[in-house]
C-alpha cells in the first residue's frame, strides 16, 4: 500500500514532508508571519540570486512588485520621501533600492521598510549584504556607505532548488 505522501507527480518529493510544507505554501506562511509580526523581510545574497528570488516570490505568490530605482529614474528632479512612498504604491516585493540609500535624499531605508511593514507584508531585496546582525551597503569612505545593526526583521537567503515545490530560500529571524 502506498503512503499518503507518495504521489504520482514526479515533481513532488516524498521525504516525509506534508503538503502544507511545500512551496508555495511555505511562501504563504511567510507572508502570514510578516503580516502578524509587522516586520519586513530582506532578501540578502548576490544580486542575481536575490533578484531571481524576488521574481520567483512575485510570480509564484502573485505579489505586486516595484523596481524602485527604475520607477524613480523617470523623474527629472530629486525624489522626496513622499515621492518614494507614492512610487512604492501597494507593492509587497521591492527591488532596486540602491537609489534610496543615496545620502542626499535623507531617507532612512530601514525605517521606511519597518514603517511599511506595520501596514502590509514587505519583502525587499537588500542591495548590500546582511551578516552578523548588520546591514551594509557600498564601501567605507564612499558617500553612500551604509553600515547599521539590524533588528526585528527576517532575512531570506536564496537557496538552490531541485524541484518546483522546494522552498527557494532559507530564513533567519533577527529579534527586536
Amino acid at each position: 500500500m502506498r503512503s499518503a505522501l507518495v504521489t504520482a507527480d514526479p515533481y513532488h518529493r516524498t521525504m516525509g514532508l506534508g503538503h502544507d510544507d511545500r512551496w508555495p505554501a511555505a511562501g504563504r506562511a511567510l507572508l502570514a508571519e510578516l503580516f502578524a509580526a509587522r516586520r519586513p523581510a530582506l532578501i540578502s545574497g548576490l544580486r542575481p540570486a536575490a533578484e531571481a528570488l524576488a521574481q520567483r516570490l512575485s510570480v509564484d505568490l502573485d505579489l505586486p512588485t516595484v523596481a524602485l530605482g527604475a520607477t524613480l529614474a523617470v523623474r527629472s528632479d530629486q525624489p522626496t520621501g513622499k515621492d518614494i512612498e507614492l512610487a512604492l504604491d501597494d507593492a509587497t516585493v521591492l527591488t532596486r533600492l540602491d537609489t534610496v540609500l543615496w545620502p542626499d535624499l535623507g531617507i532612512d531605508l530601514l525605517a521606511l521598510l519597518h514603517q511599511r511593514a506595520r501596514i502590509m507584508p514587505i519583502i525587499a531585496v537588500w542591495p548590500g549584504d546582511i551578516a552578523r546582525g548588520r546591514a551594509t551597503y557600498s564601501e567605507p569612505g564612499r558617500p553612500d556607505h551604509f553600515d547599521r545593526r539590524v533588528a526585528d526583521l527576517i532575512v531570506l537567503r536564496p537557496a538552490r532548488t531541485t524541484f518546483p515545490d522546494d522552498t527557494p530560500y532559507t530564513v533567519e529571524r533577527i529579534a527586536a
